[in-house]
């Protein structure tokens, strides 16, 4: 028999941060403006038929728990010190200031990750 001794204490943290995560979105008011981006953040999508049929609300609710998500500001702003530290400045061309946020979307944002690039490398070479 398989040793599960070390994996009840993983499973319980990831249980009370997924518990945590998905009860943000409950416990905590929706923003809808980000000062930090200089942007309108997704509000609570409408459920309806025609936004289920035409995809509507998939694709607002896919923006709302990306722009709702708990410590947002946290989450941006390590972006941007980690690309700092990275020495991104030279590539994108802009000191970095701490008010200096970007939001590109779930698909665009996962194919950055994937290939390491910067927005202006992965607009220079999409």
């Amino acid at each position: 028999m398989k040793n599960t001794k070390g994996l009840a204490p993983l499973i319980a943290i990831s249980t009370i941060l997924l518990a945590l995560s998905v009860g943000s979105f409950f416990l905590t008011p929706d923003r809808a403006f980000s000062e930090n981006e200089n942007r309108y953040l997704q509000l609570t999508p409408k459920l309806s038929w025609d936004n289920i049929l035409s995809g509507k609300f998939m694709k607002d609710t896919e923006n709302y728990t990306s722009d709702q998500i708990i410590f947002r500001d946290f989450w941006t702003a390590s972006r941007s010190v980690l690309q700092r530290a990275e020495g991104k400045e030279d590539i994108t061309g802009i000191v970095y200031e701490h008010w200096h946020y970007r939001y590109v979307g779930t698909k665009v944002s996962m194919a950055m990750k994937d290939t390491g690039l910067t927005l202006e490398e992965y607009v220079g070479a999409a």
